[in-house]
């Protein structure tokens, strides 16, 4: 079935870099340097040889979706349950107390913030 294998190459490749990790700000979330540039307000590395590294970051929720959708046809496999997850919550503690959702987590170790711009969290909030 070419549509199942699709599927899978799919789910392999959202795992090769979303990863079951103990840490909060690791677990489920997919990493971020490409567009803080366009959607980021703090450019907290600019100027600087380090690139900013961003956690939680709005993607983290849309790849949950085929995550959840191939752990719903596939129930014996727990491991996409918990990545899928993982990304889910890392999704709402973006949420700030106006309801707000940040893009990322800043991870340098001088930010250590949510950036106070938000993303495409639409169809992560699914």
């Amino acid at each position: 079935n070419k549509w199942a294998e699709a599927a899978q190459r799919t789910v392999d490749h959202i795992l090769s870099y979303m990863r079951s990790s103990p840490t909060w700000a690791y677990h489920g979330g997919s990493r971020s340097w490409g567009d803080l540039g366009n959607n980021g307000k703090w450019m907290v590395s600019s100027g600087t040889p380090f690139e900013t590294r961003g956690n939680l970051h709005y993607r983290s929720g849309l790849n949950m979706i085929p995550l959840i959708e191939w752990y719903r046809a596939n129930p014996h496999d727990f491991f996409l349950l918990e990545v899928a997850m993982g990304a889910q919550a890392g999704q709402l503690v973006n949420i700030d107390e106006r309801g707000a959702p940040s893009m990322m987590l800043h991870m340098l170790p001088h930010v250590l913030d949510f950036d106070p711009h938000s993303g495409d969290f639409g169809l992560g909030f699914f």
